[in-house]
């Protein structure tokens, strides 16, 4: 067993002295490609989603699809979600994702509901937002993060784990209805547009006699039908919904379990901080911030990360999904609204996670910790899962924080040729359980469990993803122990992937907003504030950022090219900062956030 484990691990050589690190779609021609034509393959397009009954949610998938360029990888994933969103997977009065559905329509779950299922399709529906700025993902959204405020917040600010099917010993009994209670509970013109909408005048759907609520007719085309203006019809569709839920509220509610996990939580942080942006919540960026300060204060002790919590005491040793879901948090909470806390508490992760987790033989991480019990075989997968891979989460996360701060040990995982073998093998991982052109072996059916390491070796080939139109930031200052030679190398690539920016986009025609994997002004924004703090330390790292400031100049779509904040800068790098003791790293980031906020 262990030398069939061991096979699945592709060796990769060490690169030579000065040689850049392959990335997995070069060393794989055509893995990309592959990887949608399976997931393609598996697609149902009359129903959305992939396979056949049951069918669960894919969040990976939807967001590497999400992110993909081809048109039709796009239209898979917005059409899956677009099914969902109208089933009865999604509670149509609540809010919130079941676990998965037992029939091909999305119709009928099963009625769990699972706290990382949640901040998963948040953070995937968010992104969809983003790109298309649709309605029905906006109520999708919204209604996936109120219910997360509403029903699984717990006093401190963590978020409870799941929410049982059962209620009162019955799978469903909270969620379902009969006409008759729904029309008590509605007035006639209530009832006439709501019982269409939700299915109430067709067949029962749940054992033959209740109704699980689904969209069975979409507002917009009874809007045509009844002749009204849509924004009336739901209208009357959003009051009857509060009326429903305030009867259904006075039911017997399923169990809840209290216990915290770490992993769940950053996970439901990152999708309630995506949203946050999107919608322009800062009500949803407090409460996600509450999480993150409650897993700082009773999950993080002395350096060393808990699993778990319940009833406020802490055990069990963090694993790598822990270590690398919550880096992935505190990035997405810097993006959202720098706080330097949030900067300091993700090296010190960074830290734990590459110290107590990296295999520096065979390379990646082990899920568990060095000091673990031991264990007959010590788990180290790539492939996603119900959630994304831990692996490739830290690799995405630790390259993004390398690329953010410029930290030597951080960014060499995934920049420089004689240290990133061992970062490279993270993502190169899925390599032979994804496809082996050699032996012509084909695609095995499992394809579909890589798109996070996919994702996770795009962040290495292109740069850092997510434009920042979407999310807004603001600039951080580089902590002073870090040396200014580890910048260099990060300098030289600012103006060029500034410039690839803009070629890609003007060459393809990407619209605004649309995600993919071209680096975006956030991440250059971090590295600028970065060079900034290290700027005066010498003379021609100073110089070099002045060119690369002067190059930037005509990404004005990104809001930075306006000529007194060029000179500024410029007059920063150069000259450095006189007077008052303000930090240039944080002067100019901030600078920046406020003229990129200014263009929106």
């Amino acid at each position: 067993v262990l030398d069939a484990l061991a096979n699945m691990v592709p060796r990769v050589e060490a690169a030579g002295e000065g040689d850049a690190v392959a990335p997995l779609t070069a060393a794989v021609p055509g893995l990309q490609a592959a990887a949608l034509a399976w997931l393609t393959q598996q697609f149902d397009a009359e129903q959305g989603g992939f396979g056949q009954a049951p069918k669960f949610p894919h969040p990976t998938d939807l967001a590497w699809l999400l992110q993909h360029r081809a048109p039709e990888a796009r239209e898979m994933a917005l059409g899956t979600l677009r099914h969902m969103a109208h089933g009865g997977v999604v509670d149509q009065l609540g809010g919130g994702f079941f676990r998965y559905s037992v029939d091909e329509r999305w119709e009928i779950p099963h009625f769990e509901k699972m706290l990382y299922d949640n901040g998963l399709m948040l953070d995937v529906a968010a992104q969809a937002l983003a790109a298309t700025g649709e309605p029905w993902l906006h109520r999708l959204v919204a209604g996936t993060a109120e219910w997360l405020l509403r029903e699984m917040q717990l006093d401190g600010g963590a978020f409870a784990s799941s929410l049982d099917a059962d209620s009162e010993g019955v799978e469903g009994r909270f969620y379902v209805w009969t006409p008759d209670a729904v029309r008590q509970a509605l007035t006639r013109l209530e009832w006439d547009l709501a019982g269409a909408h939700w299915g109430l005048i067709d067949a029962a759907n749940f054992e033959g006699e209740h109704w699980h609520l689904k969209v069975a007719r979409d507002a917009a085309k009874m809007t045509q039908a009844l002749n009204q203006p849509a924004d009336a019809v739901q209208n009357v569709i959003d009051g009857a919904r509060i009326k429903l839920l305030a009867v259904r509220d006075e039911r017997v509610r399923p169990g809840r379990d209290d216990k915290v996990l770490t992993s769940w939580n950053a996970l439901a942080v990152t999708g309630l901080l995506r949203a946050a942006g999107v919608c322009k919540r800062p009500d949803w960026l407090k409460v996600a911030r509450q999480a993150l300060d409650f897993l700082h204060a009773a999950h993080w002790r002395e350096g060393r990360l808990l699993a778990t919590s319940k009833g406020g005491r802490a055990h069990l040793d963090a694993y790598l999904d822990d270590h690398a879901f919550l880096l992935e948090a505190l990035l997405a909470s810097m993006q959202a609204d720098f706080r330097r806390a949030d900067l300091s508490w993700a090296c010190e992760v960074a830290d734990a996670l590459l110290a107590h987790f990296e295999d520096p033989d065979g390379g990646g991480f082990f899920f568990t910790r060095h000091d673990h019990e031991a264990l007959i075989q010590r788990p180290k997968s790539g492939a996603d899962g119900a959630v994304p891979s831990g692996n490739a989460a830290a690799a995405a996360a630790l390259l993004r924080l390398g690329h953010l701060v410029g930290h030597e040990c951080v960014a060499a995982r995934g920049r420089d040729a004689r240290q990133a073998r061992r970062q490279h093998r993270i993502v190169r991982r899925g390599e032979r359980q994804l496809v082996d052109h050699d032996q012509g072996q084909g695609l095995p059916a499992h394809i579909d469990a890589f798109p996070k390491t996919l994702a996770a070796d795009q962040h290495r080939a292109f740069g850092m993803a997510e434009p920042v139109e979407q999310f807004g930031a603001r600039g951080i200052a580089l902590p002073k122990q870090h040396d200014a030679r580890s910048i260099e190398p990060f300098a030289q690539t600012i103006g060029r992937t500034i410039d690839r920016t803009q070629c890609r986009a003007q060459q393809e025609g990407a619209p605004a907003g649309h995600l993919d994997q071209r680096p975006g002004l956030f991440d250059h924004r971090f590295g600028i504030a970065a060079l900034m703090r290290l700027g005066h330390a010498r003379r021609h790292v100073k110089h070099r950022l002045a060119r690369i400031i002067e190059r930037a100049g005509p990404s004005a779509r990104h809001g930075i090219a306006q000529p007194e904040l060029i000179g500024e800068m410029r007059k920063i790098a150069l000259h450095g900062e006189r007077g008052g003791g303000e930090d240039p790293g944080a002067r100019i980031g901030f600078a920046l956030a406020r003229e990129d906020r200014r263009h929106r």
